[in-house]
């Protein structure tokens, strides 16, 4: 018995496994569509969003009637161009002393001198520390830094540099990090001195040397245009929870590509510095998101706010809130948050009768929408419009394609449970033939 427990539990296993593998329900809905022109587009609402399994709404599928797939494309608004900035500002930067003797440097060891005494003895900066820093401020943090341009001197340069910003001068986060280069003389130069930024909310930037600094002639800092915000779903008033002292967490509940974050403090006449940051799952790493001030001031009768948080678009559902806490942070309580997204479009072909359903949920995998381009004729086309209908009855739906890693997975486990079942086979023949031995047998006491 001891021989067949793990091959018992390999086969329980197996079957569980194999079990869990069967293909999950699909959640189906119902488009109603008007006219006769052949495309047909609706809004992504947010209810789609939250129902997805895929980033990016990777597992969306429109079918006919008949259960087959028709092509359709699907456009999410793109973000401003950060190439070419609205506003163009010269900005003010100051060196940081990197240690107070300038004799001693990061680095720096200590000596026995030949009467015993130990000194400090300065040496080259070690190669995990910056060779210069410098910290260049920003004015007003409440617009949105889209380039930083260095106005180098004219001689050959290459060097690394690693940039943080903060709403303060202590709690920094990292931006990016990149090579400038300025190769040449008079005409013929060859130059990378602008890095794109998206920093809002912030209103200092710090410059770390990776290698030895350039001479600089100039800073600035061109800023995005102050159009007016586009057209957003909101989820408002999410619960978040506390995990540590001034970091919070949160569940946007579904995946959609939040772009930006209002924070809501639990107190009044609260200013605060908060830093988001995102992830799939509870497997992957957090990334930086964004940063930027939470202010809530009462003014009489009205409250002084400052607008949502800017984040990259990201379909992560998970998200960390870390408050700086120096000040007394959001105080008791616990805050909300409200996430805001620009909405997608989706534009199908009415191919075959309808009705016509869209479905989530299915085998993940690179997502079916073909290009625009490559789905609409050049031209004017018509354009129909659709409106997602009621919920329809999973039981009643069509297969779901068995592809991709769902197949080699069930392939895996019902091997397992064909070997798992042979050898327990050959271990119950082996023991029917083979008597005990004499040392099997044992005596009773007497």
């Amino acid at each position: 018995m001891r021989r067949i427990g793990p091959l018992g539990a390999l086969v329980l296993f197996a079957l569980s496994g194999a079990q869990a593998a069967e293909p999950r329900l699909e959640i189906r809905h119902a488009l109603e569509i008007s006219g006769d022109t052949g495309f047909h587009a609706f809004v992504v609402p947010p209810q789609i969003y939250a129902e997805s399994r895929a980033a990016g709404l990777g597992d969306l599928v429109v079918r006919n009637g008949a259960g087959e797939k028709v092509p359709f494309t699907f456009e999410t608004p793109k973000p401003a161009p950060t190439e070419e900035p609205a506003e163009t500002r010269d900005v003010r930067w100051f060196e940081v002393p990197l240690s107070l003797p300038a004799e001693v440097r990061p680095g720096s060891g200590l000596a026995i001198r030949p009467d015993g005494t130990l000194v400090a003895v300065g040496s080259p900066v070690s190669p995990g520390q910056p060779q210069r820093i410098d910290v260049v401020d920003l004015g007003n943090g409440s617009d949105l830094a889209r380039t930083l341009k260095f106005d180098l001197a004219p001689a050959p340069y290459q060097g690394r540099v690693k940039i943080d910003a903060a709403v303060d001068l202590e709690h920094w986060f990292p931006v990016t990090e990149v090579t400038l280069t300025r190769l040449g003389e008079g005409d013929d130069v060859i130059e990378r001195s602008r890095v794109s930024l998206s920093v809002g909310g912030a209103r200092y930037l710090r410059l770390r040397w990776v290698d030895p600094a350039p001479a600089i002639r100039r800073l600035s800092v061109g800023y995005a245009a102050r159009d007016p915000e586009p057209a957003r779903d909101w989820i408002r008033n999410i619960p978040v929870r506390e995990v540590e002292d001034g970091v919070y967490e949160f569940d946007a509940g579904g995946r959609a590509p939040v772009d930006r974050v209002l924070v809501h403090p639990p107190q009044a006449n609260t200013v605060a510095a908060v830093r988001l940051s995102s992830r799939t799952d509870v497997s992957a790493p957090w990334r930086f998101a964004g940063l930027g001030p939470v202010m809530v001031v009462k003014t009489g009768v009205e409250e002084a706010t400052v607008r949502p948080i800017a984040v990259a678009p990201t379909g992560d559902r998970l998200w960390r809130m870390q408050v700086d806490t120096r000040s007394g942070g959001f105080g008791k309580g616990e805050p909300t948050v409200d996430i805001g997204w620009q909405p997608a479009t989706v534009t199908f072909l009415a191919r075959g009768a309808g009705p016509f359903e869209l479905a989530l949920g299915g085998v993940g995998g690179p997502s079916g929408a073909m290009p625009r381009a490559a789905l609409l004729p050049p031209g004017d086309v018509a354009i129909g419009v659709a409106r997602l209908g009621a919920r329809l009855d999973p039981t009643s739906q069509p297969p779901i394609s068995s592809e991709g890693g769902d197949v080699i997975r069930r392939m895996l486990l019902w091997m397992a449970l064909i070997v798992a079942v042979a050898f327990l086979a050959f271990m119950a023949r082996q023991m029917m033939k083979d008597p005990p031995s004499p040392s099997d047998t044992t005596t009773p006491p007497v």
